[in-house]
């Protein structure tokens, strides 16, 4: 345990002094101040102010209990005080504390290790895939969707169609009219006419005997 500090009093010119702690109490009108040359005087308590910080202050000056200090034989009443001072000269006994070292302790920590069986239900979940053949021509990209418990996503690529395709290119109409046309040719005929004769007897050919 730590040793008890005196309290520090300071009064109104920042000059310092101290006080037991252990006379410090609520029954106590008075307690021995030990002034900065060592001398110890006897100073009221309704005359200290508690700080705080644990300190106290005493707004007067040190000096003039110092003066009364200096005077034994005679009893001063200062008017600053408003209280009778009188030095007081005591032996005192310094009661302290301090750490003895009466044993050690060593502290080891052994790390045991033991088999044991928990039985615990734990929840998993399995993927199931499956493809599934569309081949549908998409006017656009489609997007993955959720269908129940299913996450479908589309798979998709482009391909290069090559087709073959019957065009009308043009038509040719025919339209056949009829008309009359005057026409004139020169045009060689022949034709067979039949001339008959009738010849005179020849007197020759008729002297002749026939056959």
């Amino acid at each position: 345990m730590a040793q008890t500090e005196p309290i520090i009093v300071l009064d109104r010119d920042g000059d310092r002094a101290t006080i037991e702690a252990a006379h410090v109490n609520e029954q106590a009108l008075s307690v021995p101040l030990l002034l900065s040359d060592g001398r110890q005087v006897l100073l009221p308590v309704h005359l200290l102010i508690k700080r705080d910080n644990g300190t106290y202050y005493f707004p007067h000056s040190f000096s003039s209990i110092q003066q009364a200090a200096n005077e034994p034989t005679r009893v001063h009443r200062a008017d600053d005080l408003n209280a009778v001072v009188l030095p007081v000269v005591e032996e005192a006994v310094a009661v302290g504390k301090r750490w003895v070292e009466t044993g050690r302790v060593r502290v080891r920590k052994i790390v045991r290790e033991e088999e044991q069986t928990v039985d615990e239900t734990l929840l998993r979940e399995d993927v199931e895939v499956q493809r599934v053949p569309v081949n549908r021509v998409l006017d656009a990209p489609a997007t993955p969707r959720q269908e129940g418990d299913t996450l479908v996503i589309p798979v998709m690529e482009e391909m290069l169609v090559v087709e073959k395709r019957l065009v009308l290119k043009e038509e040719i109409h025919v339209t056949r009219h009829q008309r009359q046309v005057p026409a004139a040719e020169t045009v060689t005929v022949r034709k067979e006419e039949v001339l008959v004769e009738r010849l005179e007897p020849d007197e020759t050919s008729s002297n002749t005997p026939s056959g």
